[in-house]
């Protein structure tokens, strides 16, 4: 048993940190708020200490308010943290629970984060990420957490390591590696902010070096600040961090880290088909409820087709494939 244990215990990372924009059931928009929601869990299952932290947004994406307080995790406020950006105070709501071992953190400021990727023109969506990077930091020293590993999620997390290897926090860090995983990086998912005619100069919003952030003109990359900034970049699959490699209009800084990360997204097949078991057993089944709940039948019509897309409508998702072939299957089914 003494050797299980030591064994066990120098597997141990410390604690790990994970910074994200949108996590599991209560802000996921895309893949990226699963990956992480189950990412964290099967870290918590092979004996690691994880913190998730995300904004606690004003509304959900079902337009919901205050959807925390009756949350079966059992999330509650526990006090506030404040932060400086631009020259003035910034105060948010710190409210904590765990779920599945995970304990996942919300930091709410109904005007800084009113609902998940939403934002009032370039000068607000800086100030939005100057916020957020340095209250998950913040949070960090409030709790008198010092992290192994930070995992940051994408370009709204991208300031963090800036904010550490900047000096902003001083040597608290100093312990702590940053892990920035590219969950999309295709130039139109960069996060590229384009500063508007009358934002003037958006550098004194973040308060980073501006070389960090663009070569040249006013674009703020926050991705490019991350990959600039942490220690080593991840993403989500072997042939994705190829393909980012080759094309990437960062790949200059990609290529900067020899030992990149990639590994493909997990499912986990057993929780998943005890819910799919759980929600329509069988295919008919599932028919019938999609035709009820979308189409308004009251019971099922088997003799009728349906094709059910699940995923964003967006061109990279192939959404045009479908639109392309609709007509024709009309045409041919009658």
């Amino acid at each position: 048993m003494r050797a299980a244990k030591s064994v066990f215990d120098c597997n141990k990372l410390g604690e790990i940190v994970f910074a994200t924009p949108e996590l599991g059931r209560w802000s996921t928009v895309g893949g990226l708020g699963v990956m992480v929601d189950e990412l964290a869990t099967g870290l918590v299952k092979l004996g690691q200490q994880v913190t998730v932290i995300s904004p606690y947004y004003e509304r959900n994406r079902k337009g919901q308010t205050g959807y925390l307080a009756s949350d079966p995790a059992g999330i509650r406020c526990t006090g506030n943290i404040r932060v400086t950006v631009q020259n003035q105070q910034v105060q948010l709501g710190v409210h904590e629970g765990y779920e599945r071992g995970v304990r996942v953190v919300f930091l709410h400021n109904g005007e800084v984060f009113p609902a998940p990727y939403q934002s009032n023109g370039a000068g607000h969506v800086v100030f939005q990420l100057a916020v957020f990077n340095k209250a998950c930091l913040e949070y960090c020293c409030h709790r008198q957490i010092q992290p192994s590993v930070c995992v940051t999620n994408d370009w709204f997390t991208g300031l963090m390591a800036g904010y550490v290897k900047n000096g902003d926090f001083g040597n608290y860090f100093q312990g702590s590696q940053f892990l920035h995983i590219c969950h999309n990086l295709q130039e139109t998912y960069e996060g590229r902010i384009h500063p508007g005619g009358g934002d003037g100069d958006l550098n004194r919003v973040h308060g980073l070096p501006r070389e960090w952030f663009s070569d040249h003109g006013s674009m703020i990359n926050p991705s490019k600040c991350a990959l600039l900034q942490s220690d080593q970049w991840a993403t989500v699959s072997k042939s994705y961090k190829q393909e980012l490699l080759e094309s990437s209009s960062l790949r200059h800084l990609l290529h900067a880290k020899p030992n990149a990360f990639a590994f493909p997204n997990g499912v986990p097949i057993g929780d998943r088909v005890k819910k799919l078991d759980a929600a329509a057993p069988d295919h008919l089944t599932a028919k019938k409820r999609i035709q009820m709940k979308y189409f308004n039948y009251k019971e099922l019509d088997d003799s009728i087709p349906l094709f059910a897309f699940v995923g964003r409508v967006t061109a990279q998702k192939g959404v045009h494939l479908i639109l392309d072939c609709a007509e024709g299957l009309i045409e041919r089914s009658g």
